[in-house]
């Protein structure tokens, strides 16, 4: 089995930091034409590209990218911009030596600082050709207009740099003067011996596609709400049981009233019981499972029972909400993006996907947003009644890796699953096998013994947690070693249990933090 690259790169970095450009990040995404001059030649990027200290990134006409650098800044570029890395280092420990001083050339971004920017705001910064930013907060935009801005009107706008703060303060200044901005309040710089000065107005040129898009999901929130409101006087609403409520108010999520009317698109599910004795609301029973970690604890979850409530949206394609084990751990995706996204069809219905890192997550009443992302399946649950049925044939019953989640790792970079397995014997109750995966040349090998089976109203699952067991490996240099803590959780879904959805989530001080979801299927003699 390949011993795969993740220590390398840890290794190497904190060895010999000056021997070449270090790296300092990946590409999140690219559109379009984005290239990196490197050495005086000039590469290709694309999603996944590795970016080096000293690059300069460059995107063409009707280009965008995302950049994730290793202190977790975040770099929206937008199109015709060129941004230098002119000087970038990040040790990964307070010693004095982190860096980040960016150079805007042409165009513009917006920018979400990192470690650095926290916690050495003096190491922190941002030239453009007339003016520097320093930062007193964390997230802001600026462009640059040479000739090639233009008003709402269709006028030029006049040349210089222009900018607008999100969150925190900046200090803007160059030899004529410095000013700080606060959260909303835009600057303009017309050259370098005029002074800082407030903008009365934001130019449209100045707001991005990040900004826009927000802007657009919150009016679609706020008209379905209004919609959902109006038309709630005159629909027959089912009533919405104690259970469900005092979930969604422990966990501080959409508020009861959008839930269970005939107009409104959101789904729940959480202690109503079909005659299976499955969750069930305005539809067949719902079960989910979710993966994430945190610094220190990997999450992989699953739930369907009492306690559990699952929102969906009105296409029933992506989770949107989830409270478990009676509201101690629950999410929102809060318009987070979800990619990797499939589904299976049919009675065993399964479908699956990925939050991006802006969504947020709260275990026993301690609030973030996990960078692995959160990885989520939900289908239609397996009743208990089940088992009343079983033939002798489902004493070994497999179940072979259909689909799933790219996991990720604690840099929120993707990888890809490689194999997984899960025998399945029913008559005993019990379960085993593993899965495996590859992360930015690390490979995981995460095993499930064999492990009982809960089987309870509602649910059908187990849920298995290792510690300093399983394996992990770099092809960097051959390094390996067991991980250090994981947990692998399971749900059956399908009124025959078809499908089996499983998280898994990892924690280890040396390979890092990983998460992902997997959906497999009965394969073979033993399906029914």
């Amino acid at each position: 089995m390949n011993l795969v690259r993740l220590l390398a790169a840890a290794f190497l970095a904190a060895a010999s930091l000056g021997a070449q450009a270090q790296s300092a990040g990946r590409v999140l995404a690219a559109a379009g034409e984005v290239t990196a001059l490197r050495a005086g030649r000039e590469v290709g990027l694309v999603a996944g590209s590795a970016v080096d200290a000293a690059d300069e990134i460059v995107t063409g006409e009707a280009a965008t990218a995302q950049i994730r650098l290793s202190d977790g800044s975040l770099l929206a570029i937008r199109a015709r911009s060129r941004v230098s890395l002119a000087a970038y280092r990040f040790t990964g420990t307070d010693d004095g030596l982190s860096q980040v001083t960016l150079r805007l050339l042409r165009g513009g971004l917006r920018v979400l600082t990192g470690l650095i920017g926290k916690r050495h705001r003096d190491r922190w910064h941002l030239a453009s050709p007339v003016a520097t930013v320093g930062i007193r907060g964390t997230a802001f935009s600026v462009v640059h207009c040479a000739q090639d801005c233009a008003e709402a009107d269709g006028a030029a706008a006049p040349d210089g740099t222009y900018g607008v703060v999100f969150e925190g303060r900046i200090a803007v200044e160059n030899d004529a003067g410095s000013r700080e901005f606060g959260v909303d309040e835009g600057f303009f710089v017309a050259d370098a011996a005029t002074a800082p000065r407030p903008l009365l107005g934001r130019p449209g040129f100045l707001r991005d596609r990040l900004e826009a898009r927000a802007k657009r999901r919150e009016q679609r929130r706020e008209a379905q709400e209004r919609l959902a409101a109006a038309r709630a006087e005159a629909a027959m609403r089912p009533p919405v049981p104690p259970a469900v409520r005092d979930a969604l108010a422990a966990s501080a999520l959409r508020p009861v009233a959008t839930l269970g009317t005939l107009a409104s698109p959101i789904i729940a599910a959480a202690d109503l019981r079909d005659a299976d004795g499955s969750v069930s609301l305005l539809g067949p029973g719902l079960g989910a499972g979710t993966a994430f970690t945190g610094a220190t604890q990997e999450l992989a979850l699953v739930d369907g029972g009492r306690g559990a409530v699952v929102v969906l949206d009105g296409q029933r394609g992506k989770l949107d909400q989830f409270s478990f084990n009676a509201g101690a751990v629950a999410g929102d995706r809060q318009g987070a993006l979800v990619l990797d996204g499939g589904a299976i069809a049919g009675d065993g219905a399964v479908t699956w996907g990925r939050w991006t890192d802006e969504a947020l997550v709260r275990v026993a009443g301690v609030s973030g947003k996990p960078d692995t992302g959160v990885h989520f399946f939900f289908g239609n649950l397996t009743p208990e009644t089940f088992f009343g049925t079983l033939p002798s044939s489902a004493t070994a019953v497999r179940y072979e890796y259909y689909g799933g989640t790219r996991p990720t790792n604690g840099q929120a970079t993707p990888g890809q699953f490689l194999d997984g397995l899960f025998v399945v014997d029913f008559l005993a109750r019990a379960i085993a096998g593993g899965v495996r995966y590859e992360i930015d040349s690390v490979t995981y090998e995460v095993p499930v013994p064999v492990t009982p089976i809960t089987a309870r109203s509602g649910f059908v699952g187990f849920s298995y947690h290792g510690e300093n067991a399983g394996r992990w490996s770099c092809a960097c240099n051959g390094a390996s070693g067991a991980i250090d803590s994981f947990t692998v959780s399971g749900l059956f879904l399908g009124s025959r249990a078809q499908n089996l959805g499983v998280t898994y989530a990892t924690v280890d001080a040396v390979a890092g933090r990983t998460a992902g979801a997997a959906v497999f299927r009965c394969a073979g003699t033993g399906c029914r």
